[in-house]
Order: C-alpha cells, then structure tokens, then sequence
C-alpha cells in the first residue's frame, strides 16, 4: 500500500479549499460523492481521504460537527464511507447507531450554519 506524503503547504491548500467546498455543500442542504470530490481536485480517493481526515480532526479539536459527514459513498445510500465512522470513532465520537450519529452530525453542522436549532432533514443528493 502507498502512502502519500503530502508538502505541508499544499495540504494547507486542499484542505482550505475542501473546507470551503464542504461548507458550500452543507448550506445548501445536499451531500457529495467522494469520487466528485476527488476528480474535482484532481486527486485519488486516497489523497482525498487523507484530506478529509485533516479536516475531521480539526473540527473535533474546536469541538464542531465534522463537515465531512456531507460526504457520501458510492454504494452507501447517503450516507459516509466506513472510513468516515472510523475517524469518527478515534476522535471519540460515538458512532454505534451510525444512522443516528450521521443525522445527528448533519443537523448540528445545518444548525451551525444557520445559527439556529438543528433540522434533521437538511439532506438532499447531490451524487457520487
């Protein structure tokens, strides 16, 4: 298996970048494919994953939802990838009932942008 290393200056790039996109997809309600995401950037799943993973980090640390959880799986329904759950579950979030956990995360983070109270029926598909 590769690993990819990434310059810090260019993870610094992507990720503020795939912030802003993530942010954008969550204000209007939808979710994104992570292989759209990919060829959007310009870069294998694997890169992509790693960049979400920086950002998971980062919104645990400042105690915000994870904005990855716009991202959905090809085959998943809606909902994240297993990789998404399991960096979930590193940074301490409780992801048993993932279904629960996913709705949870997608109110909080619509709440967070409206600067209101949660709705949990914020999503819509935007594909994969």
């Amino acid at each position: 298996m590769k690993k990819w290393c990434l310059s810090h200056a260019w993870r610094n790039r992507v990720t503020r970048d795939l912030r802003a996109t993530l942010m954008a997809v969550a204000a209007r309600g939808e979710t994104i494919g992570y292989g759209v995401l990919a060829r959007e950037y310009g870069v294998r799943v694997a890169v992509l994953t790693h960049a979400l993973e920086v950002l998971m980090a980062e919104d645990a640390a400042a105690g915000r939802p994870l904005l990855a959880v716009v991202c959905e799986g090809r085959l998943s329904h809606g909902m994240p990838a297993q990789g998404f759950f399991a960096a979930a579950a590193l940074l301490g979030r409780d992801v048993a009932d993932p279904d629960r956990f996913v709705q949870s995360e997608r109110a909080a983070l619509a709440a967070s942008i409206r600067g209101s109270a949660p709705d949990p029926g914020i999503v819509k598909d935007r594909g994969s």
